[in-house]
């Protein structure tokens, strides 16, 4: 005899397949997003592509707030107008879950380097747009930072600082 009823173990098993499920429809999720902005990034001034990519928009911009990083990472390599589009698609979703932002690893994102300027700065305004701390936090960080927006910000807050320092 079993040491638990039917009806618990049916509670069981069917948690354990949404888990399993749940996973796998992730995966698959990880797949089309992936695939999307492939298609977004292969988009060019001569129209070349632009359909393709105006159908993976309309799924990128459905993505959770969770992909924003992955979102952000596809502007590296990328093309102005590809940009523009994934800034498009990474604003959207961020609107959208704006309340569930990944933003450690946004901050993660934005201290890497390697990364696109434009999609750093984005991953910057989205830190910033939900954490009060984040200009006095970051941006003093940023000051040798590669990307010139990012140095400037910097710049123009220590010239501010120094300001208020000499002030009588």
């Amino acid at each position: 005899m079993s040491r638990f009823p039917g009806a618990f173990r049916a509670l069981v098993c069917g948690l354990a397949c949404s888990l399993v499920c749940g996973a796998g429809l992730r995966q698959s999720q990880a797949a089309d997003l992936t695939a999307d902005l492939a298609k977004v990034k292969a988009v060019d001034a001569g129209g070349k592509n632009h359909a393709a990519a105006a159908g993976a928009m309309k799924s990128l911009a459905k993505a959770e707030a969770a992909d924003l990083p992955q979102i952000l990472a596809a502007m590296d390599g990328a093309n102005e107008i590809a940009t523009n589009w994934l800034r498009g698609a990474a604003e959207s979703v961020a609107q959208r879950g704006a309340a569930q932002l990944p933003k450690a690893d946004l901050e993660k994102f934005l201290a890497d380097t390697r990364h696109s300027p434009r999609g750093r700065r984005l991953a910057y305004e989205f830190i910033a747009a939900q954490d009060p701390t984040a200009e006095s936090r970051l941006i003093p960080t940023l000051l040798d930072d590669p990307s010139l927006e990012l140095r400037r910000d910097a710049v123009a807050q220590l010239l501010a600082d120094a300001a208020k320092a000499t002030e009588p």
